[in-house]
């Protein structure tokens, strides 16, 4: 059997209204920050836009595909994951960056549902306006932005989304995902 934490994980679009309080994503980030790197590197930066705080959160809304504006929108926290291109120490590409991220924010969402609340990982957003309405550094790469929150119900979703709501996506077998060269 795996972890109860990994099988509990689930990425909704429902999210209540419920405030998220600033320690709540202090834990958060912390766990993501404990996460391993190449070299120790932590290329990891994080843009945190919490509802209640309003202007981040503002920004990286309107960086989000109108789709994933639609039901994100509801979730008190917002955060972009950015990778750093380079390397500290000599400037060089380092090619293991967004891999050091995508485990930062696995700690994260871990985290998170330990916490009962929900994240939703998204792609859906547009990187070059990120880059210039949050003024970031060309040296980071913006990955993800993750909306975070407590569930909510699905009646708030616009109709196509409902039906989505109440399954699972289904899980390729493990079989399926082993190359064999």
């Amino acid at each position: 059997m795996i972890n109860e934490l990994i099988d509990k994980r689930w990425s909704t679009r429902a999210f209540s209204d419920t405030p998220i309080l600033h320690s709540d994503v202090d834990k958060l980030l912390l766990a993501a920050s404990k996460s391993p790197s190449a070299f120790n590197e932590q290329p990891w930066r994080f843009v945190v836009g919490l509802k209640a705080d309003g202007a981040i959160y503002e920004k990286l809304l309107g960086c989000l595909t109108d789709n994933n504006r639609l039901w994100a929108s509801k979730a008190p926290l917002l955060v972009m994951l950015l990778a750093k291109r380079t390397w500290s120490h000599n400037g060089e590409a380092n090619l293991n960056g967004a891999y050091d991220v995508g485990q930062a924010a696995a700690y994260f969402t871990m985290q998170a549902t330990h916490d009962h609340l929900f994240v939703h990982q998204m792609g859906g957003f547009d990187r070059e306006k990120a880059i210039e309405v949050l003024n970031i550094d060309p040296d980071f790469q913006p990955l993800v932005v993750i909306a975070v929150g407590h569930k909510g119900t699905d009646e708030n979703l616009p109709e196509g989304l409902r039906e989505k709501e109440k399954t699972r996506s289904p899980r390729k077998k493990v079989e399926e995902l082993i190359l064999k060269p």
